[in-house]
């Protein structure tokens, strides 16, 4: 099977795009960071669907957002999304930013795969840069938000 336009654009491209590379990516910490936060990703979600083809469209259902405290004055936005069907949808994306500096400063997924050898599920965590290169970062947590927040705090040295 392979991955839904709707669902890899958001995670893989959209998102990346707006939190790390475009000229209002500060504007859109507050809102990422904030009581909005779920209204912000829902608006987003609707207005990348209306640019696809309607066989292409999804629903936004399971799109969330949490923040956690991840010390040094920093803030981990985890973003939970629709369920994953296909390699390399992602399950979660967390957000590292500075909300103080209103910056991004890092973008990390956790992304559907399959084990080449088992053919089972399993999960891969993967980073986007703000030269928009993707780093496969190696296998990742079962997908649960709790685990996968725990690995990203882990990676920042918490």
């Amino acid at each position: 099977m392979r991955a839904r336009m709707h669902h890899y654009v958001f995670a893989h491209r959209m998102l990346p795009e707006l939190l790390l590379r475009a000229p209002m990516a500060k504007d859109s910490v507050p809102f990422l960071c904030g009581p909005d936060a779920a209204w912000f990703l829902a608006h987003l979600w609707r207005s990348l669907g209306e640019k696809l083809p309607e066989t292409e469209r999804l629903a936004g259902d399971g799109l969330a957002a949490r923040s956690h405290d991840a010390g040094d004055g920093r803030t981990v936005v985890v973003v939970t999304l629709p369920p994953t069907v296909a390699s390399p949808e992602a399950h979660f994306v967390a957000v590292v930013t500075n909300p103080g500096k209103g910056e991004v400063t890092r973008y990390l997924t956790l992304e559907h795969s399959i084990d080449i050898e088992t053919r089972k599920p399993i999960t891969v965590l993967g980073e986007w840069t703000a030269d928009g290169s993707h780093v496969n970062m190696g296998r990742g947590p079962e997908p649960e938000e709790a685990k996968f927040l725990e690995s990203v705090l882990g990676m920042l040295g918490r």
